[in-house]
């Protein structure tokens, strides 16, 4: 395996790590049923109910969740073929996350 292998799996690891912390946080405290903005963030889009929200959050911490353990397992295994199928596979998840929240945006509805 080459070094930039090796900088790509970490750098999106990193970013994995980012997305299981917000997605995963929101998801827990709306599940949990914790008071504040985190649970009830689901308010603020027109049109999406608390299990569409929950839903969403629970996918995407999930897929990068599995999306780290397949890259700490290629990279164990020092296998270029299945690190660079994975990387491929993320770009595409962020870009499916991206559209995702711009969509949301789009419905938000600001109070105050």
């Amino acid at each position: 395996m080459k070094l930039y292998h090796y900088i790509l799996a970490i750098i999106s690891i990193i970013i994995c790590l980012l997305f299981i912390s917000a997605y995963g946080g929101l998801f827990y405290s709306s599940i949990a049923g914790h008071e504040g903005i985190n649970a009830h963030f689901y308010v603020l889009y027109k049109n999406v109910s608390r299990n569409e929200f929950d839903l969403y959050n629970f996918f995407v911490s999930s897929i990068s969740a599995l999306v780290i353990t397949i890259l700490l397992l290629s990279l164990k295994n020092r296998n270029p073929k299945n690190t660079n199928r994975t990387l491929i596979f993320f770009l595409f998840f962020v870009g499916v996350v991206a559209l995702c929240e711009v969509y949301l945006y789009s419905i938000f509805i600001g109070k105050g």
